[in-house]
Parts: structure tokens; C-alpha cells; sequence
């Protein structure tokens, strides 16, 4: 099984598609918070 070996290649990629991620959860998350303020 060559997992491992797949998984250290792919991991720089991994790892930004996974800070993109939560990059743009806290985008999500920021203009969620500022509907609220504005609509309440």
C-alpha cells in the first residue's frame, strides 16, 4: 500500500486547500455575525 507515500506528496496541497477552507468559514463566518448586527 502506498498511502503514506501518496499522502506525503499530497500533503502541501492538503494543507492549503484546508486553510482555504477555513479561510473562507471565517469570511462566512464575519459577514454572518454583520447581518446580524445589521438586521436586528
Amino acid at each position: 500500500m502506498s498511502t503514506t507515500g501518496y499522502a506525503y506528496t499530497s500533503g502541501s496541497e492538503y494543507a492549503q486547500l484546508l486553510a482555504l477552507c477555513i479561510f473562507c468559514f471565517k469570511q462566512n463566518l464575519y459577514f454572518y455575525k454583520q447581518n446580524l448586527l445589521t438586521y436586528n
